[in-house]
C-alpha cells in the first residue's frame, strides 16, 4: 500500500491534471448537464404559470390563473393577502423582483401591485400611474421599469411612487425594452423594427438590419442580444448603436429567452418545448455564420406541460420554466448524462480523445457520437457486453457473441469471429496491451481466458478458470478477476492468488491496478492488494460499498466507486486510516440520482461500470444510462440559506411572525412554522432548533418544517432555528424568534402564596391527628404488652417453678437410684435457665426503655448458675457509665454473651471465666475471658470451624453490624471480644444512666 502511495509521484500528478484540464474545456454542456425536475398540479405547484421570478427573500414566486404561489424548493404555498386586501382578478401576467423586497405584479384591469411583509399595495393616478397593465423590466441599477401605452415609468423608491421618464410618441407600439450595458434603451414595437434611446435622451433612433414585428428583446451577459418575432429568434451582436447578426435565425416562435450564467442560451417555445444552446454551440453556429445546433425537451421526455411560457434563472443557477401543467427545475448535475436511444439495456461504452462515445448494449446494435449529436450504428451487432477504451491506439474494442471489433474515428472495422458459439453475456471482458495483444475473457466453460496476437487465438489462463474481469495496468499487466481468483499476466508469466491466499472478495466486479498492487471490488465490498497482503476497506461506512462495481483512482489519489447506492468519491487522505488495523472511518461523498447519476449499475453486466475516457473524464455506465464527471472541477459546497419563520399559531389564534410574540396565559401550547427558501436543495435540506429557556440543546428534526411545543410554563423563551446541508454545513443565520408566555390566574405567586396558606393548615392539622392517633396505638399496644407479661408471670412461670422445686426435693431423695437423680438434677438446671429466659423476656416486655443495666443483671445471674453447674470462678466487671441500648442490640448481645460464656464453662476447663461490658462513647466492647486449655489458631479463623460454635456468633455480631476477634493457643486460654459501634448499639440521644 505504502509503495503504491509513493507511486502518485509529482510528474504524474501534473499531467493527469494538465489532462483533466483540456477535458474540462472541450466537453460541452448538453440538457444531459442538468438534473430535471418536474413539479405538477399533484405537487401543489398552480398551473398556467404566467410568470415566475426569484425574489430577494430568495423564495420563487409564480403567478398564473389562481393568483401568486411561493416555492420554497419543496412546498407550494399559495399567498393569502389580510383581510380587506386582495388582487382586482386572480389572474396575474406579469412579474418582476422589488428590489426593496417582495415582488411588482400586474393585471389588465389596474395598475401595478406591491406584494411586500403579506400586504397588497395597488398603484393607481395618485401614485404616477394613471393607466393599467404593462410590461416589467428592470434597469442596470436594478430600478423597476414598467412599458405602457402612455409611455415609459419607473419606480421611485424614495418618493413610493412610478415616474414617467419617457414619454409615448405616436408611432411607438412599445411591446418590450430592455437596457444593455451602457444604458441605452432597446424598444420592440409591433409590426415594424425595433428603435433604441440612446443614454441621457428621450428620442428613439432606428436600428440597422433589424428585423420588423420584433415583440420582445433580451440582452445576456454576454453583450449578445436576442430579438424575438412571432415566428423567429434573432442573434446579434451590438456595436453602440448598431447591431450585426453573428447566427442564422431560428423559424420558430419563442415566448421566453434566458442566457444563463454559464453563456448556454435556454429557450421557450410553443412547438419544441425547451430549447437548450449550449455555449459552445452558439460560439461555434457565430463562427460559421450558421443557425446554433439545439437540443430540445418536450412534455414526452418529462417536461411538465405541453406549452413552455415563462423562463427564469436564480441565483443559485437553476433554470425554471412554467407551463400549464406546472413549472420545471433545470439543476445543473454533478454528473453529466449523456442521452441514449429508447430501449438501450446493459451499456457498455468507450470514449475516445475527440470525445466520440461508443456504446455497446445487448438490446441494440453498437451506436456513437459526438454528444449531443444524434445517434449513428456503424454495423456491430447487439449482444455487446464487453467495450475497452485502447488508449494507445485510440479505438473502442468491442466484444460481442459473433466476434471482435475494433472502432475509432473513421468508423468500426472487425477484429476476429471466434471459432466457437458464444452464448449471449459473453465474452464479459475485453482489455489490450501496449502491444496491440488483445485479451478476452472466456467465450464458453470450456475456452478460458484468450488472447489474440493479430493472427491466431492463444490460452492465456487455461480452464477451468473463468475470470469474468479485467484490466491493464501502468507496466502493461493484464489483470484477471474471477471467483475467488485473482490473476496476473506479465511478460508470458501468470501469478495467481485465491481466497487462500487471503483473497475476501470471491466474485470480483472490477479490478483497478495502480503501481505495485491493485484495488478490486466485489460482493464483499473494496479491497486493497499491495502485491503481497489483501486488506479490505474497513470503517464505519464500509457496508455502503457492498457490492462494488467500478473503482478508478484520480489524479490527487482520490479513490472512486460506483455501487447501487450510487457513485462516490472517497477522499485519499481517509484511505490509510479506513485500511489499517480497526478500521478508522472514511471520509466520501455519494453521487445519486439527484446529482445526475442514471439508475444503478447490473453487478453481473458490463464491467466494470466506472470508466475513464482519454480526456481524463470518469464515466458512470448503469443498466440504461450513462453519465461522466469531471473530477478536476468538482462543484462547492455551499452552506444552507438562512431559514425563515413563517407562523406562530396557538390553539385560540394565529400571531404575525415578527421578531417577538406573547402568549396569554390561557395559550399553554405554540406551533412555529419555519422554512428557507432552498430552491436548489430543498428535499436534502434538514432543520434543527432549540427553545432557550426551556432546553439550550439543539433537536435534529429531519425535514419537519415545524415545531411544536405543549405545556409551556410561564416565562421568556427564544426560538432559534437552523438549515442544515448534506453534508453537515449550518446556515450562517439561525432564525429567531422572541416569545413569552404570561401566567395565569392560578400560576401567579401570589396565588400560589395564598393557596398555599390553607395548604399548610390541612397538613397541620393531619399531623395533629395522625399524632395523637399514633400515641393511642402505642398506648394500647403497650397495655397488651404488659397484659401478657403479667399472665406469663402469674401462671406459666409459677408453675415452671414449682416443677423446679419437685425436681430438686426428688433429686436430693435417696430413694431414688444415683443415675437417676443425676438426670433430675440436670432437668432441674434447665428448667432454672428456663424461668431466668422466661424472666428476661417478661422484662423486654414491660420495661419502657432500657437503662444499661438489664443486660449486666442477665449476665451477672447467668453467671452464677454456670459457676455452680461448673465449679469455676466467675468473674463480672462493668466499665464506663452504663447507658441504655437498642432492643435489638440488647437481645443479640445477650445472645452472643451467654453463648461465650456457656462455650467457656463448658469447653475451656479452667479455673476462671471473667466478662467485662464497656461502655465506651464510640463503642460498646463485651469481652469473654477463660485460663482454659485454648483453641488451635485454624479454629479461630473466619470460617469458625472450631467447636465453638463461632459461626453463629459471627452472624450474630454481623446482624448488629458489629466485630467479632477471638484470640486463643493451646494452653493459654481464650479471649473473646466484641465490639459494637456506638450508633448501633445505644439508643439515639441516650446519655449515661444515672
Amino acid at each position: 500500500m505504502r509503495e503504491w502511495f509513493r507511486g502518485m509521484g509529482r510528474a504524474g500528478l501534473i499531467a493527469v491534471a494538465a489532462l483533466l484540464l483540456c477535458a474540462a474545456a472541450s466537453a460541452p454542456d448538453t440538457l444531459g448537464s442538468y438534473q430535471h425536475t418536474a413539479f405538477l398540479k399533484k405537487d401543489g405547484a398552480p398551473g398556467d404559470v404566467a410568470g415566475l421570478v426569484q425574489g430577494r427573500d430568495g423564495f420563487l414566486w409564480i403567478i398564473g390563473t389562481k393568483g401568486l404561489t411561493r416555492f420554497d424548493g419543496v412546498s407550494f404555498t399559495a399567498f393569502e393577502p389580510p383581510a380587506g386586501e386582495r388582487f382586482e382578478q386572480a389572474q396575474l401576467d406579469r412579474i418582476v423582483a422589488a428590489p426593496g423586497g417582495g415582488v411588482w405584479v400586474t393585471n389588465i384591469r389596474t395598475g401595478p401591485s406591491l406584494v411586500r411583509h403579506g400586504h397588497i399595495e395597488t398603484f393607481g393616478p395618485a401614485q404616477g400611474f394613471p393607466g393599467r397593465g404593462g410590461r416589467f423590466f428592470t434597469a442596470r441599477d436594478g430600478t423597476v421599469w414598467i412599458a405602457t401605452p402612455d409611455g415609459y415609468r419607473s419606480f421611485d423608491e424614495a418618493r413610493h411612487a412610478w415616474v414617467r421618464r419617457l414619454p409615448a410618441k405616436d408611432d411607438l407600439d412599445m411591446m418590450d425594452a430592455a437596457f444593455d450595458a451602457d444604458g441605452n434603451l432597446w424598444i420592440a414595437r409591433a409590426g415594424v423594427a425595433p428603435v433604441v434611446v440612446p443614454e441621457g435622451r428621450d428620442s428613439p433612433v432606428d436600428v440597422a438590419h433589424a428585423s420588423a414585428d420584433i415583440r420582445k428583446i433580451r440582452i445576456g451577459r454576454s453583450g449578445r442580444m436576442y430579438l424575438m418575432g412571432t415566428d423567429s429568434v434573432h442573434f446579434f451582436r451590438r456595436e453602440g448603436l448598431s447591431l450585426t447578426e453573428t447566427a442564422l435565425p431560428f423559424d420558430f416562435h419563442a415566448f421566453g429567452l434566458c442566457e444563463d450564467r454559464e453563456g448556454n442560451v435556454w429557450l421557450t417555445s410553443p412547438t419544441n418545448g425547451v430549447v437548450f444552446i449550449s455555449r459552445a454551440a452558439m460560439q461555434a453556429a457565430e463562427d460559421r455564420h450558421a443557425v446554433p445546433a439545439y437540443e430540445t425537451m418536450r412534455k414526452a421526455e418529462g417536461l411538465s406541460g405541453g406549452v413552455a411560457w415563462p423562463i427564469a434563472e436564480d441565483t443559485d443557477g437553476n433554470v425554471w420554466i412554467g407551463s400549464e401543467g406546472g413549472i420545471d427545475r433545470f439543476t445543473r448535475s454533478v454528473f453529466t448524462q449523456v442521452r441514449l436511444p429508447e430501449g438501450i439495456h446493459e451499456v457498455s461504452a468507450a470514449v475516445l480523445k475527440n470525445g466520440e462515445v461508443w456504446v455497446a448494449s445487448e438490446t441494440r446494435p453498437a451506436i456513437h457520437a459526438v454528444p449531443p449529436a444524434s445517434w449513428q450504428e456503424a454495423g456491430i451487432g447487439k449482444h455487446g457486453f464487453a467495450a475497452f477504451l485502447d488508449r494507445h491506439a485510440d479505438a473502442a474494442l468491442i466484444a460481442n457473441t459473433t466476434g471482435l471489433w475494433r472502432a475509432d474515428e473513421r468508423g468500426a472495422t472487425p477484429v476476429a469471429t471466434f471459432a466457437e458459439r458464444v452464448g449471449v453475456g459473453r465474452p464479459a471482458c475485453v482489455v489490450s496491451d501496449a502491444k496491440e495483444r488483445i485479451y478476452l475473457c472466456p467465450i464458453s466453460d470450456t475456452s478460458g481466458a484468450v488472447s489474440w496476437d493479430g493472427t491466431a487465438w492463444n490460452t492465456v489462463i487455461p480452464p477451468p478458470a473463468l475470470p469474468r474481469v479485467a484490466a491493464v495496468g501502468d507496466d502493461d499487466a493484464i489483470w484477471m478477476g474471477g471467483v475467488g481468483s485473482l490473476w496476473k499476466v506479465l511478460d508470458g508469466k501468470v501469478t495467481a492468488w485465491t481466497t487462500r491466499d487471503g483473497l475476501h472478495n470471491r466474485a470480483m466486479s472490477v479490478i483497478a491496478p495502480v503501481r505495485g498492487g491493485a484495488w478490486i471490488g466485489g460482493e464483499s465490498g473494496i479491497e486493497f492488494f499491495d502485491g503481497h497482503r489483501f486488506t479490505m476497506l474497513r470503517g464505519s461506512e464500509a457496508e455502503a460499498f457492498v457490492p462494488t462495481t467500478g473503482l478508478l483512482v484520480d489524479s490527487t489519489g482520490n479513490l472512486w466507486a460506483h455501487t447501487l447506492g450510487g457513485v462516490a468519491r472517497i477522499d485519499a487522505a481517509s484511505i490509510p486510516g479506513a485500511l489499517a488495523s480497526g478500521g478508522k472511518p472514511f471520509t466520501y461523498r455519494m453521487f445519486d440520482e439527484s446529482d445526475g447519476v442514471p439508475g444503478a449499475p447490473d453487478p453481473d453486466r458490463t464491467l466494470p461500470t466506472l470508466r475513464a475516457s482519454a480526456d481524463g473524464r470518469l464515466w458512470a455506465q448503469t443498466t440504461a444510462g450513462l453519465a461522466w464527471i469531471d473530477p478536476a472541477s468538482m462543484p462547492v459546497s455551499r452552506k444552507p440559506v438562512s431559514p425563515v419563520i413563517e407562523t406562530i399559531a396557538t390553539s385560540q389564534r394565529r400571531l404575525p411572525a415578527n421578531e417577538a410574540a406573547t402568549l396569554d396565559g390561557t395559550e399553554r401550547s405554540v406551533r412555529i412554522a419555519y422554512t428557507a427558501p432552498a430552491l436548489s436543495d430543498g428535499p436534502h435540506l434538514h432543520y434543527r432548533y432549540r427553545l432557550r429557556g426551556l432546553s439550550d440543546t439543539w433537536e435534529d428534526v429531519g425535514n419537519r418544517r415545524e415545531a411544536v411545543f405543549t405545556n409551556l410554563p410561564p416565562g421568556a423563551y427564544t426560538f432559534e432555528v437552523a438549515a442544515v446541508g448534506q453534508d453537515g454545513a449550518a446556515s450562517e443565520r439561525v432564525a429567531t424568534l422572541r416569545l413569552t408566555r404570561d401566567p395565569a390566574l392560578h400560576e401567579t405567586w401570589w396565588f400560589r402564596a395564598l393557596a398555599f396558606l390553607p395548604l399548610l393548615g390541612l397538613i397541620w392539622l393531619w399531623q395533629r391527628i395522625h399524632a395523637r392517633n399514633l400515641r393511642r396505638r402505642l398506648k394500647i399496644r403497650a397495655d397488651e404488652r404488659d397484659a401478657v407479661a403479667r399472665d406469663i408471670h402469674d401462671t406459666l412461670l409459677q408453675r415452671f417453678h414449682g416443677l423446679t422445686l419437685t425436681l430438686q426435693a426428688w433429686a436430693a431423695d435417696d430413694r431414688f437410684p444415683a443415675f437417676w437423680r443425676k438426670e433430675l438434677d440436670d432437668m432441674t438446671l434447665q428448667a432454672r435457665d428456663a424461668i431466668v429466659e422466661g424472666r428476661q423476656r417478661i422484662l423486654s416486655l414491660r420495661r419502657s426503655g432500657d437503662t444499661g443495666l438489664a443486660l449486666y443483671d442477665d449476665l451477672a445471674a447467668e453467671g452464677s448458675l454456670l459457676q455452680q453447674r461448673h465449679a469455676m470462678a466467675f468473674v463480672l466487671d462493668a466499665k464506663g457509665e452504663p447507658r441504655p441500648l437498642r432492643p435489638e442490640c440488647t437481645y443479640e448481645l445477650r445472645q452472643i454473651a451467654l453463648e461465650g460464656m456457656r462455650n467457656a464453662f463448658t469447653h475451656a476447663k479452667g479455673t476462671t471465666v471473667s466478662v467485662t461490658l464497656n461502655y465506651a462513647s464510640d463503642a460498646l466492647w463485651l469481652s469473654i475471658v477463660d485460663d482454659g486449655i485454648g483453641m488451635p489458631a485454624e479454629a479461630t479463623g473466619t470460617t469458625g470451624a472450631g467447636r465453638f460454635g463461632l459461626v453463629g456468633l459471627r452472624e450474630r455480631v454481623a446482624r448488629v453490624g458489629g466485630v467479632l476477634n477471638v484470640d486463643s493457643a493451646p494452653g493459654e486460654g481464650t479471649e473473646l471480644h466484641v465490639k459494637i459501634p456506638a450508633r448501633r448499639a445505644y439508643m439515639r440521644g441516650a446519655s449515661p444512666a444515672a
